[in-house]
């Protein structure tokens, strides 16, 4: 993976976090794996993977976030990195909230949302962009 896929794979894993904060109904223990996972992530790319500022592989994959207990700058990093990529998922999620509230409501009512209801409801979100795109801005 590049530095822009890593980047794009941590903003997907703090997506439900950014949702629960940009509909209002503040951040809850249900983001603690992906939270995980992003940081975990971000931490290999500095510690691991030789994608940051050194060379030097500092840790194994496994083991890298293991070192944000004790190296403060890498700690920094990797925070400034995590905030940054959570900014990006807000501003997805607020781009896209009819969507992102639509999902919700289906998953709700139907607990699992196959592909084919999930493309629907893209299509039907991208359509009403469109015709509200058309339309122009509404003066009142």
């Amino acid at each position: 993976m590049s530095p822009d896929d890593i980047t794009a794979v941590v903003v997907g894993l703090l997506g439900g976090r950014a949702a629960e904060e940009v509909l209002g109904l503040g951040p809850s223990t249900g983001a603690h794996s992906d939270l995980g996972e992003a940081t975990a992530l971000v931490a290999a790319k500095h510690a691991s993977y030789g994608l940051g500022a050194s060379l030097a592989r500092l840790a194994s994959i496994d083991r890298a976030s293991a070192l944000l207990d004790r190296d403060r700058d890498l700690r920094a990093v990797v925070e400034a990195e995590l905030q940054s990529a959570y900014g990006v998922a807000q501003g997805i999620v607020r781009r896209h909230q009819a969507l992102v509230e639509g999902l919700a409501r289906l998953l709700v009512a139907q607990r699992v949302v196959d592909e084919t209801a999930f493309l629907r409801l893209v299509e039907a979100h991208d359509r009403a962009i469109a015709r509200a795109e058309q339309e122009g801005p509404r003066h009142g």
